[in-house]
């Protein structure tokens, strides 16, 4: 390798008959490590220490037969094979995505024709770890086609695919399966400038097994219209709609149609009408449920200060075990003036909410209910007196079910839920889920709610200094209820200021909001650096504090973030980086320390790169201890 740095890059081009060689890319590397890591559960010790030696050949080549644009072909693979033995894999590489071994292929017949064919195979196993807490070894093994037409008439796109996937948790040998088949089929069609109509069909074929629960089978059909249409050039009048129909069947089976549509009006005098309608009907083993709602707004841009906005809702829902009527109608208006040293925004928000609810108490169960799992608390279930035990938690596909005690645990407060994540499982910070669950529906009710919703905020001197403030009250009155009727009164104030200055950002939000149900005090502070020195040194860091206490059951739940990263070019072929981060997480069923850190000098001289530094990384999770640092050296030739 080190006599391969002076040598000249290849030709770019070789033909061998009809088949001709476009490009090779890749790298020839060797890497040497020493690592240490000691694990604490409880009383008990394991200490490991582990030398071992890899070496790695990396290639991706494009060619084509006969003609570019007739048959062409991507070939790439890696091969990484190591001196160790397969319990070393306790623990992987820290800081970084560890191929062992990888095939890709991809070809396309008539890739510059209307209509063209796509083949491709991916083969990959590799080690990588979720937010630096679990140690994941993955297989996967995914081939397909693709068939698409670019024709004026009726373009369309059609897709076979099928994959699996095996995966495992090496610490808690928890192990993922899945199995997928699946076909998509699109069409488009435009009739002139002015519209847009697209027609998809999917057919998929899910086969998971989990350590626990089980093996989850399902087959799901779905089949969607979207249209867009506008009647005129400046595109001021015009509709959108979408129709879906989706039917699953297997280890839960159910069927819904989804209907939505939405007509616009930009009228002169910066008046803009808007109406929209939605139907949704659900049914399963258990229940049937279908929901109707309209909705109509007015808005005006008054200059460029003043907007205003009138709305009216209705929703009418019919259920196996009840009956729901809501009309909600209220008004906004935002205000926005610019002074000399900055400018003021003020906003009022109000609605008047009618409920009416008719019914014998009893157990409904809730589909598909979605919700944002955040770190810093108040993943509440909309509705009261849950049961803890039926509770189900998904991706939002609803295909992957997560685990309870291993993604997700559940907290009762007062008589709600709330869905916790649980760092280093397969829920990512902040993703979206959907939870299932049985709830006690109230017998006949009525009430009559209004809402209020106010902003304010002044920024000062080109954005330098904001401060703000968020209020809002929620409260009741003709209230006609039953068992189980549980009402949110509340009243909300946040106030927060920002600091903004040329390298630097930072602020601090405090939020206190008292309510019937679920009460809780939040103080959030964060700052941001970032700035470089004379084009050597870029520095970087971030850091978070969250500070959540439930007022009722006296909960507290704190969350530190910190991450720095600063660079160093010595010279043009030497650079120096380094990287740390600490997170800990302290609350109800949560008691997470994490402390990283990575230094490393890269040497480049023309293609050849030697890569040398050391890890650490420290967790304190549920009652263990872990420990980890290496010192590595990495040698690569790059072609």
């Amino acid at each position: 390798m080190i006599l391969g740095t002076g040598i000249i890059a290849q030709d770019p081009s070789l033909s061998l008959g009809p088949w001709n060689l476009i490009t090779v890319t890749g790298e020839v590397g060797l890497e040497g490590m020493f690592q240490q890591r000691e694990t604490r559960y409880s009383e008990l010790l394991d200490e490991q220490t582990s030398k071992y030696l890899i070496g790695g050949i990396r290639l991706h080549t494009s060619s084509y037969f006969w003609k570019p644009g007739i048959l062409s072909l991507m070939l790439g693979g890696e091969y990484n094979p190591e001196t160790r033995n397969e319990k070393y894999l306790v623990i992987p590489d820290r800081s970084e995505v560890r191929t062992l071994k990888k095939l890709d292929m991809r070809t396309t017949l008539f890739g510059d024709r209307k209509l063209n064919l796509t083949a491709w195979i991916n083969l990959d196993q590799h080690y990588f770890n979720r937010e630096n807490l679990t140690n994941i070894r993955t297989n996967n093994r995914q081939w397909g086609a693709n068939l698409g037409s670019s024709n004026k008439i009726l373009p369309f796109n059609l897709r076979y695919y099928t994959l699996n996937w095996d995966q495992q948790e090496i610490e808690a040998e928890r192990t993922f399966n899945m199995a997928q088949q699946g076909l998509q089929a699109r069409v488009t069609k435009t009739f002139h400038r002015h519209d847009k109509h697209e027609l998809a069909y999917s057919y998929d074929d899910y086969h998971y097994t989990y350590s626990e629960p089980g093996e989850v089978t399902n087959e799901v059909y779905r089949l969607a219209l979207n249209n867009q249409f506008f009647f005129d050039r400046e595109k001021r009048f015009g509709s959108r709609s979408s129709l879906l129909f989706y039917d699953q069947a297997g280890t839960y089976t159910f069927n819904k149609v989804d209907a939505f549509e939405q007509l616009i009006f930009h009228l002169p005098l910066n008046v803009d009408l808007a109406g929209s309608g939605n139907f949704y009907r659900l049914e399963d083993s258990g229940q049937l449920i279908t929901t109707g709602r309209a909705r109509s707004e007015v808005r005006h841009q008054l200059y460029e200060s003043l907007y205003s906005q009138v709305f009216s809702e209705y929703a009418a829902t019919r259920h196996t075990l009840y009956r729901e009527q809501e009309f909600r109608a209220g008004a906004g208006i935002r205000y926005t003036k610019t002074i000399p040293v900055g400018r003021i925004n003020l906003e009022y928000r109000y609605y008047r909410h009618h409920n009416t609810l008719e019914g014998e108490p009893g157990t409904i169960h809730i589909v598909n209910e979605p919700l944002i799992l955040d770190d810093g608390g108040g993943n509440l279930l909309s509705k009261p007196f849950a049961d803890p035990q039926t509770v189900m938690v998904t991706d939002p596909s609803g295909a992957i079910r997560y685990s309870e005690g291993s993604d997700y645990f559940v907290n009762v407060f007062n008589e709600f839920l709330e869905i916790v994540r649980i760092p280093g499982g397969r829920i990512p910070p902040g993703g979206e889920v959907l939870a299932s669950y049985d709830a006690m529906q109230p017998g006949n009710s009525h009430y009559e709610a209004n809402n209020h919703q106010f902003h304010a905020g002044l920024t000062l001197f080109d954005r330098l200094f904001e401060v703000y403030y968020r209020g809002g009250t929620q409260g009741f009155q003709d209230v006609e209820s039953a068992a189980f009727l549980t009402l949110n009164r509340y009243d909300q104030h946040v106030i927060g200021g920002r600091v903004y200055y040329r390298f630097l950002s930072g602020g601090v939000e405090y939020d206190r909001y008292n309510s019937s149900l679920v009460p809780y005090r939040r103080i959030n502070y964060f700052l941001n650096l970032n700035f470089r020195i004379r084009s050597r040194w870029i520095l970087s860091a971030n850091g978070s504090l969250r500070d959540y206490s439930l007022l009722g059951p006296e909960v507290n739940q704190r969350y530190i973030n910190i991450s720095g990263r600063a660079s160093y070019q010595a010279a043009r072929f030497i650079t120096i980086n380094l990287h740390a981060g600490y997170l800990s997480q302290q609350g109800r069923n949560i008691d997470l320390g994490l402390l990283t850190g990575r230094l490393e000098a890269v040497f480049k001289i023309r293609n050849l790169y030697l890569k040398t530094g050391t890890n650490y990384y420290n967790r304190n999770y549920t009652n263990s201890n872990f420990t980890y640092s290496r010192v590595f050296v990495r040698l690569a030739r790059v072609f």
